[in-house]
């Protein structure tokens, strides 16, 4: 078994815990009420999955005593964050931004 399919493995284990289920529908109704008021960004759709990854990973970890990063690293969590992304994307039936992406101040200033 390679390395990345143990920490996907060690991962599904965190994911299937009550809260971290609570945590996933809590982003989705977040996501799906941006939806419904037309500001929905790709951005932050992986921002909140992976606020809710971090926070699941966390929670177990100090439930066993382990450490965080340890336990599943930090690409493999901005990885799956964007897979949750992408399927929340998908199951909407492939939703376009609906606000631009964030800029930059200084790129706001030159008008970029």
């Amino acid at each position: 078994m390679k390395p990345e399919d143990e920490n996907r493995l060690v991962f599904q284990t965190i994911l299937d815990t009550p809260e971290c289920r609570q945590d996933r529908e809590r982003v989705t109704r977040l996501l799906n009420e941006d939806i419904r008021r037309s500001r929905f960004n790709r951005e932050r759709a992986e921002q909140l999955f992976l606020f809710m990854i971090d926070k699941c990973v966390r929670r177990y970890s100090r439930s066993i005593g382990g450490d965080a990063e340890r336990l599943v690293p930090k690409a493999i969590r901005y990885t799956l964050a964007n897979e949750y992304a992408e399927i929340f994307i998908r199951s909407n039936g492939n939703i376009e931004n609906q606000r631009p992406a964030r800029r930059g101040l200084i790129s706001y200033f030159i008008g970029k």
